[in-house]
């Protein structure tokens, strides 16, 4: 059977264009797209389903980071005021800085994993071929799985030591600390996540990095 070219392909009905392979009736819609309802369609459903989770966790772990910086900023300009002015500071602004500087840290854990930004040291893997870095990397996604994995399963425990206990901070407020310990839980449990999922996809020869900005525009 002679091949068709890519101008006659697109002349030709869907139903009369089948991709390599394909059993008779695999009705592909446009060149390189596969049919829906295919095992291929499904599974590249489900990733576009999943990445959108990822998305969305990820902007939501922001979000609440920057909001919690905007009023941890607030908060330490009008206790610096109120001080000055009035000798009546924020009470426990201290304590509560703390626990805001808990979520401020470990929320966008997962975000910043993604694009990347974590400190790494490439003095030796700069020299790596692209088949070494890849498994150097993949080495380096589980050792980070485990290592993490059991400060998640500490966390967790943390807090619910904290909450069974009562444990709360010696001030004027007696704040209650498993807030704070169960939000560096959750943070950590999405930095694991999403360690797991690089790990995987890196297994099938896929990545799921995303590139900053200026190097996607070429900056």
């Amino acid at each position: 059977m002679r091949p068709i070219s890519t101008a006659t392909a697109r002349s030709l009905p869907p139903k009369a264009i089948r991709g390599p392979g394909e059993p008779p009736g695999h009705v592909v819609h446009g060149l390189g797209r596969p049919a829906p309802g295919s095992r291929r369609d499904q599974r590249n459903a489900g990733d576009r389903a999943l990445n959108r989770l990822i998305e969305l966790y990820d902007r939501i772990m922001v979000t609440l980071a920057a909001l919690t910086l905007t009023i941890l900023m607030t908060m330490t300009t009008l206790s610096a005021l109120g001080r000055y002015f009035f000798n009546r500071p924020v009470p426990d602004n201290v304590t509560v800085s703390q626990m805001m500087m808990v979520l401020i840290v470990f929320l966008p854990l997962a975000y910043v994993q993604k694009l990347r930004h974590h400190v790494s040291v490439t003095l030796f893997s700069d020299w790596l071929p692209p088949g070494g870095l890849r498994k150097l990397e993949g080495f380096g996604l589980f050792l980070s799985l485990i290592f993490f994995g059991l400060i998640a399963a500490t966390a967790v425990a943390a807090t619910l030591k904290a909450y069974h206990i009562g444990e709360s901070t010696r001030g004027e407020l007696d704040l209650p600390t498993w807030p704070a310990h169960a939000v560096m839980a959750v943070g950590v449990i999405g930095f694991v996540l999403r360690l797991f999922l690089e790990l995987v996809l890196a297994l099938m020869g896929k990545s799921t990095a995303q590139e900053p900005p200026e190097k996607a525009e070429g900056v």
